[in-house]
């Protein structure tokens, strides 16, 4: 999240809590609701050792959240450095998408976008990119899913603010291919797409870096 904040990629408010009254008092001062979820170097899925936990309307539950939370972590992966759990403001509204970076080993990073969800999932509806591109030629990747028309607003909902959603998607294929060298791969998932004018907000990311080599 403070690497690619740096970038222009928007996420959604957030504070690290090292134990539950901390939580508690910071899910106060944003509002309610919230989300917790666990924060650790050595944790990249959090929700298969349910280290997350949404929709928390008060402080009481938010301890509570934050208690079972360091526990499953500490019990699934006892090695793991825990820094604590990140409490944000719960969002809705708006598309769920779904925004990675692989890199290929001929071409470099590539970019994929797709809807989240049933989407991603099942019917795999995503394209792809070598990175850099313009804001234009996102415009046209983001065009090229087939279920676009959920973007354009279906049933009487707002259409998405894709003018926000393709420049994330050129800042972060900028970024992909400036450290080229060192990231493997980016993870940005969920992405809401919220209505036009609102922007987008990311809600998770990953970046995994090359691994060192011994000398």
């Amino acid at each position: 999240r403070a690497i690619l904040s740096q970038v222009g990629i928007p996420f959604a408010a957030g504070y690290l809590a090292t134990d539950p009254e901390g939580a508690a008092v910071a899910a106060a001062a944003m509002g309610f609701p919230v989300v917790a979820k666990i924060c650790s170097p050595d944790i990249l899925h959090k929700t298969e050792i349910g280290g997350v936990a949404v929709n928390l309307t008060d402080a009481q539950a938010v301890r509570e959240a934050t208690a079972a939370i360091l526990a499953r972590a500490c019990e699934a992966a006892p090695e793991a450095r825990i820094e604590g759990v990140l409490v944000s403001p719960m969002i809705y509204g708006g598309v769920e998408t779904i925004i990675g970076v692989a890199r290929d080993p001929v071409m470099g990073p590539v970019v994929m976008f797709g809807l989240g969800g049933i989407h991603v999932e099942v019917l795999r509806d995503v394209t792809f990119r070598a990175a850099p591109f313009s804001v234009d030629e996102a415009q046209r990747m983001i065009r090229e899913i087939r279920g676009f028309a959920i973007l354009q607003g279906v049933r009487g909902a707002a259409p998405a603010d894709t003018d926000a959603l393709a420049q994330l998607l050129s800042d972060l294929s900028r970024f992909a291919i400036a450290h080229r060298e060192r990231v493997v791969s980016i993870d940005l998932n969920p992405v809401r797409v919220m209505p036009e004018g609102q922007g987008v907000i990311a809600l998770d990311a990953l970046i995994e870096l090359e691994k060192e080599r011994a000398p």
